[in-house]
């Protein structure tokens, strides 16, 4: 099995345990944009030297922007239907826009959401 496989499946089943709460789970695989082609021997080069690539994913939960699906720790986010954009360092966007702006958790929602996430994560294996 390959790496992507890996993270794949790691991927969905994560997205998949909040379902149950109403969340969708909306799964990104990414590797830092860190990669270019050279036109003159047609290869895409994984990495710079400057950013080595590093895949990794992320899951964009959608709802109810405004609920707490963990208790004391409000979704936050932009509506389901409207688009999330992964942002790269050559986009020409504006990043005043809300939809741009990240979400930002305390320390204290952040321990809240890392526990509520082990204790589905428990759950998950152990069925």
């Amino acid at each position: 099995q390959s790496e992507i496989n890996g993270l794949f499946m790691t991927l969905s089943s994560l997205s998949d345990i909040l379902q149950d709460d109403g969340l969708i789970g909306q799964v990104y695989v990414l590797g830092n944009n860190s990669h270019s082609f050279n036109n003159k021997t047609r290869e895409t080069i994984i990495g710079q030297s400057q950013e080595p690539s590093m895949l990794h994913g992320h899951i964009m939960f959608r709802g109810d922007i405004e609920y707490e699906y963990i208790d004391g720790v409000k979704l936050n986010g932009v509506y389901p239907g409207l688009a999330v954009p992964i942002k790269s360092k050559n986009d020409k966007v504006d990043r005043k826009d809300k939809q741009f702006q990240p979400v930002v958790w305390g320390d204290e929602q952040r321990q809240t959401a890392l526990k509520y996430f082990k204790e589905r994560l428990n759950k998950l294996n152990n069925n």
